[in-house]
């Protein structure tokens, strides 16, 4: 597997349609270290106060260092400002947009506003070892090597909508799953859709959180219908969870037309002084426009929050040397673009393209995300606990006993969402595999004799 390591080195930040001076944002992710060290010497107290809030209480860190270097006489955590009242908005504005950039690093790694994130659970992620690594090939040059034989390859069934689990009755038969068949095969009958029954010892759930969870507060089945109804321990459990919204769009360009710079392997537009209207972005450059109609907020020392809507930007060039980018649309943009069709996206994401690039001529081909994906990875919701993680991987046993190898484990759950380190990874989403393989083959040892395994 070739893989080309991230060279973050690279990384061009925008404000609107001015770069951010890579010495600047150093200082800044100092000052950010420092909160986010207050925040967790904290956490148990923030936690209680703001209802679980993580972007709560980021700025309550955030405010209680600004008091502390107050009492104790201490520089103000943004650093020396000048005593030039003109200068001084000017120096306030440009730090703390430089801070809210690292906060848009949070909601990105999370894909989902701060304000809808756990305070208790944020950084609670483990970090991995290796670094962030493109993929030459793409996502099967990891999955294949995983197969330990090319004939299993053959019994994956494709192009199947599940739409019904039922693990009641006799357990001895096993779990039923009824699935549809998306290019008409299958039976069913009738004019409707063609459906089948497929029927195991155990079933590992791997779906998005998203088909698991309640459509409405009136029900308790998500896109997939159990039978029995979850217990409501499990049920708790996946409505713990959130599911951001996520989009990823690609955009290539011929050659000639390459406008950004091709060293940057990574490029980002944040726009903190601006909002998306209607396909056109109305824009102030966070860090030059200053002519004093900055809100009292913006100007207050002790307010660390800042408007957020940011695009990461992948550069195809310096790892495939294709003229290509692929903008990468999270939290709060991603909300107010969830209902965009391609075209719209397209056209909107140029739009905020355009503001520091202005010259960017339209892209020959596009295409965005598959529609069962329904969103990106899953992140901690405000309210959830490490009890609702253990529930969310725990296993559900079959409804009455048997002597099955199986009787414990008959529905188990992977895939991101269950991972206790790496939530919202594709390492965390290969492990959890690995876990409830690792369980399936403990529970058959325990009820197989020596002689035969």
């Amino acid at each position: 597997m070739k893989v080309v390591r991230t060279d973050y080195r690279t990384l061009v930040r925008f404000d609107a349609d001015v770069q951010i001076p890579h010495a600047e944002m150093i200082v800044a992710q100092g000052v950010f270290e420092t909160i986010l060290e207050r925040y967790e010497r904290d956490l148990e107290v923030l936690s209680l106060t703001t209802g679980d809030d993580a972007a709560a209480a980021i700025e309550a860190a955030y405010k209680s260092l600004c008091q502390e270097s107050r009492e104790k006489g201490l520089p103000h955590p943004l650093g020396a400002l000048s005593e030039d009242p003109k200068i001084r908005q000017k120096q306030i504005r440009r730090r703390k947009v430089c801070l809210n950039y690292l906060l848009t690093d949070l909601e990105s790694e999370n894909n989902a506003p701060l304000d809808a994130l756990s305070a208790r659970q944020l950084l609670v992620d483990a970090e991995y070892p290796g670094g962030d690594q493109h993929i030459l090939g793409g996502v099967e040059e990891v999955v294949l090597p995983l197969v330990a034989s090319p004939h299993l390859l053959e019994q994956v069934a494709t192009n199947r909508a599940v739409r019904e689990v039922k693990y009641s009755g006799n357990v001895d038969k096993g779990v039923k799953v009824v699935v549809e068949h998306l290019d008409g095969g299958g039976g069913g009958g009738g004019g409707g859709a063609k459906t089948s029954e497929m029927v195991c010892d155990a079933l590992v759930l791997t779906v998005p959180i998203p088909l698991l969870q309640s459509k409405t507060s009136k029900t308790e089945q998500g896109e997939i219908v159990f039978s029995p109804p979850l217990p409501s321990w499990k049920r708790n459990a996946i409505e713990a969870k959130g599911f951001g919204n996520y989009n990823k769009i690609a955009l290539k360009w011929k050659r000639e037309d390459i406008f950004w710079p091709v060293e940057a392997q990574i490029m980002s537009i944040n726009f903190s002084l601006a909002s998306e209207r209607e396909g056109g972005w109305r824009h102030a450059s966070g860090l030059e426009n200053m002519k004093g109609d900055m809100s009292e907020e913006d100007s207050n020392l002790d307010c660390l929050m800042l408007p957020r809507r940011n695009l990461w930007i992948f550069n195809h060039m310096p790892v495939e040397d294709e003229p290509m980018l692929v903008v990468m649309i999270s939290a709060t943009l991603a909300d107010e673009m969830r209902d965009s069709s391609t075209v719209s996206l397209v056209n909107r994401v140029m739009a905020a393209i355009r503001v520091p690039f202005p010259k960017a001529p339209k892209p020959e081909g596009s295409w965005d995300l598959n529609e069962w994906s329904q969103g990106g990875w899953s992140f901690h919701k405000k309210g959830s606990t490490d009890q609702h993680v253990r529930d969310l991987i725990s296993p559900i046993s079959s409804v009455g006993k048997s002597k099955h190898p199986f009787d414990a484990c008959r529905l188990l759950f992977a895939g991101e969402a269950t991972s206790e380190v790496r939530p919202g990874y594709m390492d965390g989403a290969i492990e959890t595999g690995e876990r409830e393989a690792v369980r399936l083959i403990q529970a058959l040892e325990a009820h197989t004799p020596k002689s035969r395994l």
